[in-house]
């Protein structure tokens, strides 16, 4: 007497599996380019907010180096030979070239002819923006200037830099950088965003 084969069943796949199992692999997909994009942008944000505070330090430092008294000995060293009657303007190279110290004199010179210390500030403010504009990787526009400021809380723009006509000076930068289109709407959770992005730093001056 012999025994029979145990009968096996192999049951495949149906087409209506498949298709489940890749709309799931493409929704996780699509999940993971979505926040791989953000992880970009925030990424890039972040390295521009290094480059602005970089470069706000460095003008800081020149300032610091350079004040100003009106002649009076007691009176206060102060910086406001470094505000712009036109905050934001662009950089316009100035007709001394500050770039040369003399130890003898203690002055920067441009050539045989001495700076004094409007002109040094001139000089570091255009500097500064020259250097700003091709610091960037990908911004389509910059500002920066030097201003009174009672409020750092007020975000600056590109129209409005949002200077006052007293107060603590503060350092601003605010460029327009390409982030994109759908990452610009996650970011801001505007559904007409576009694919560029206002980002800004901003720093109180301190002595």
């Amino acid at each position: 007497m012999t025994s029979a084969e145990p009968f096996s069943v192999q049951r495949g796949f149906t087409l209506l599996e498949v298709l489940v199992a890749l709309f799931v692999l493409g929704f996780g997909l699509l999940a993971l380019a979505a926040v791989q994009l953000r992880t970009y942008s925030t990424t890039r944000e972040a390295e521009y907010q290094s480059i602005a505070a970089l470069h706000a330090e460095g003008l800081a430092e020149a300032m610091r180096a350079n004040p100003k008294r009106t002649g009076v000995a007691s009176e206060p060293w102060q910086w406001s030979h470094y505000v712009e009657s036109t905050p934001g303007s662009a950089a316009t190279a100035p007709s001394q070239t500050c770039s040369n110290y003399d130890a003898t004199t203690q002055a920067f010179g441009s050539g045989s002819q001495n700076c004094n210390q409007n002109q040094v500030a001139a000089y570091d403010l255009y500097l500064f923006k020259s250097r700003l504009e091709s610091a960037f990787p990908q911004a389509q526009e910059v500002k920066a200037t030097v201003c009174p400021t009672n409020d750092l809380s007020v975000a600056p723009t590109l129209s409005a830099l949002a200077c006052d006509v007293s107060g603590a000076l503060a350092i601003k930068i605010v460029w327009r950088a390409k982030i994109g289109r759908e990452v610009n709407r996650q970011m801001s959770g505007d559904a007409n965003a576009s694919a560029t992005r206002q980002m800004f730093y901003q720093v109180r001056f301190s002595p």
